[in-house]
């Protein structure tokens, strides 16, 4: 493969509330990804409020009416919205839901909480172009305190 190719990305997101985070991670996605890429958003939040599921989730939580305004929007074209109709139970649950919409050879999956760098995405699909053997890569979780995970 030559270097002026360009690789399309799935990005799977899991949103269990807290659309405040949701937001900043949705808008750092589409500033600093370079791939061609198609998001996929998994939600679980209204059901979660409905089902007294485990996981404390603000009532209030307009995520759904979020996303159905966005992918109206020509910008966000390449984005797919699955609000679960029961939560999840497990991080598992998300993304083998979530790889159901799938489009590409390539999966990255982002929390919601995260926030991507410029080219986070290059780097990620260079080693697996290069190194075919690798199947998941991790990055470093850079705090604002300085912390490194």
């Amino acid at each position: 493969m030559n270097k002026s190719e360009t690789i399309a990305i799935d990005i799977i997101v899991p949103v269990h509330g807290r659309l405040d985070l949701t937001k900043q991670s949705v808008d750092a996605i589409y500033a600093h990804t370079k791939s061609p890429f198609h998001l996929v958003i998994m939600d679980d939040s209204e059901a979660s409020v409905r089902d007294g599921a485990f996981h404390a989730v603000d009532p209030t939580d307009t995520t759904r009416e979020y996303f159905e305004k966005l992918i109206k929007l020509p910008k966000y074209a390449n984005l797919t919205y699955y609000n679960s109709p029961a939560p999840f139970k497990t991080g598992n649950e998300f993304f083998n839901k979530g790889f159901e919409f799938c489009k590409y050879d390539y999966v990255a999956t982002v929390m919601n909480s995260t926030r991507v760098e410029p080219e986070w995405d290059a780097a990620a699909v260079g080693i697996m172009q290069r190194s075919p053997e690798v199947g998941i890569i991790g990055f470093k979780n850079l705090f604002p305190n300085g912390l490194i995970e």
